[in-house]
């Protein structure tokens, strides 16, 4: 299964998930590996900078003890089918992190760098995006919007106030007027969203219309970023055998039915070897 991961195209219909980084990344732990992130270097098995005090606001020394406290943070995540689980897995944020001078010199672990390869399980859970998450709330929003993306394309679900709170582990008599919760919470929480799920919007519940009515609930509209994916390669292949296509919307169908199960060098090996059944070719 872990081979799977590495290498495949991981279906978020077909198999459910769950992630957690323990302990959690401090405050400062997290701008320092938001500056990791940036000058990660995939081209390179090697990413490294110059150190400046001006943009750590640390010293070398303190440097090193973050890192040191860092890479014994363990990333796990777990992989279901259905009720069962199929595997769980975990991993370091660092390879190794090198202080030469005034040069630090990292590598990634190999999980956080097979992020960037299209498709596979640590791709498409966007973990470098979720690494980036600064409010402490948002990993657990995260694992809700998992649940309630798939199968749909687009997809929405609503919550009270207190059943909100709940999700997110806040004690229900903080935050009592909704705007310090937007502000402290809700607004956090959509800036670190957006960085896995972009198109995303949200609707305020009230109790009744009209002036001065409160606030009850929060519904929650979004697309699902797997099927904005599939839909962009199901129409870069139907325009590539356009001229075999007589009924555009059943080509669509079959081309995209396949597509949302394979990669697409596999769903375009699939037409190549499958034309007559997926379209109704035109006599030329």
């Amino acid at each position: 299964m872990y081979y799977f991961l590495k290498k495949q195209d991981f279906n978020l219909e077909k198999y459910d998930f769950d992630i957690d980084i323990s302990p959690r990344l401090t405050k400062k732990e997290q701008e320092i590996l938001n500056l990791f992130l940036t000058y990660f270097d995939l081209e390179k098995e090697y990413s490294e900078f110059i150190f400046d005090f001006k943009v750590f606001n640390l010293t070398i020394e303190e440097l090193k003890k973050y890192i040191y406290s860092m890479n014994k943070k363990v990333i796990s995540a777990s992989i279901y089918k259905g009720e069962k689980e199929l595997t769980s897995l975990y991993f370091s944020i660092f390879n190794i992190v090198v202080f030469q001078e005034n040069k630090v010199i990292y590598k990634l672990s190999e999980e956080l760098r097979l992020a960037h390869n299209y498709g596979n399980f640590f791709n498409r859970f966007n973990i470098l995006a979720i690494l980036r998450f600064k409010s402490m709330y948002s990993y657990n929003l995260f694992k809700l919007f998992i649940k309630n993306v798939s199968p749909k394309k687009e997809f929405e679900f609503e919550l009270n106030l207190i059943d909100f709170k709940k999700v997110l582990n806040i004690p229900e008599d903080k935050y009592k007027r909704f705007y310090d919760f937007e502000a402290k919470v809700l607004k956090p929480v959509l800036r670190d969203l957006e960085l896995v799920t972009p198109h995303i919007y949200i609707e305020k519940i009230k109790s009744q219309k009209g002036k001065g009515s409160k606030i009850t609930g929060i519904k929650f509209h979004a697309i699902n970023p797997f099927h904005i994916e599939v839909n962009k390669d199901t129409n870069l292949l139907l325009k590539e055998f356009t001229d075999y296509i007589e009924d555009f919307s059943i080509a669509y169908e079959n081309v995209y039915s396949y597509r949302k199960t394979h990669s697409l060098l596999d769903t375009r090996n699939y037409i190549l070897q499958n034309t007559d059944s997926i379209f109704s070719i035109k006599k030329k």
